[in-house]
Formats: C-alpha cells, structure tokens, sequence
C-alpha cells in the first residue's frame, strides 16, 4: 500500500501532512493534508476520498486546483482496489498538523 502512496509524497511530503509547494508557480495553493488530522482527512469517507481523487471535487465541493486536478486522470486509470489500498494506507498514517 506504501508504494501507492510514494508519487503522493511529492507535494504532500514525507509525512503526508502536506503544505507549501517547493516547485510550480506562485498561485498553486498549498498541498493538502492526506493524515488523519483535522486539518487533513480525518472526517472524510472513502467516497469523499474517492470523489476529490477522480472527479476534483472536494468533501466541501469545491473544485480541486492545480497541481491536484491535473491527477485525476491518474486517479481514474487506477483500479478501485488500488484507490481501496491507498486510502487504506493513508487512514493508518498518525495524525499530523499541515506543515504550513
């Protein structure tokens, strides 16, 4: 499951906690916390999970912006056990607040 979560890692860090782009324009916003923080997924269901990964829809509803949007595409040619696998992981991760 770990090695799903490897290309996640690039903007949302080593410890999934997410925060400021060290690449790609200025106007990005932050990555955002993949751990079971409050800042993070901690309220989210897998079906929110799912929705943000393969329609760009936030648990709010909101429309995810670049970088993230560009990954749905990805996110949809994974099977659904894959995406099943990588929440799976991300929900063992330990709570972290976002490295902001």
């Amino acid at each position: 499951m770990k090695n799903l979560a490897a290309v996640c890692s690039t903007c949302h860090r080593e410890n999934f906690a997410g925060g400021k782009l060290a690449f790609g324009p200025p106007d990005w916003p932050a990555a955002a916390n993949l751990t079971q923080h409050a800042s993070g997924l901690g309220g989210w269901s897998y079906e929110d999970f799912e929705r943000a990964l393969t329609e760009g829809t936030s648990k709010d509803g909101h429309r995810l912006r670049e970088p993230m949007l560009g990954m749905t595409a990805s996110a949809r040619a994974m099977l659904p056990t894959e995406r099943r696998a990588l929440w799976t992981y991300l929900r063992s991760l330990a709570p972290v607040a976002r490295n902001d």
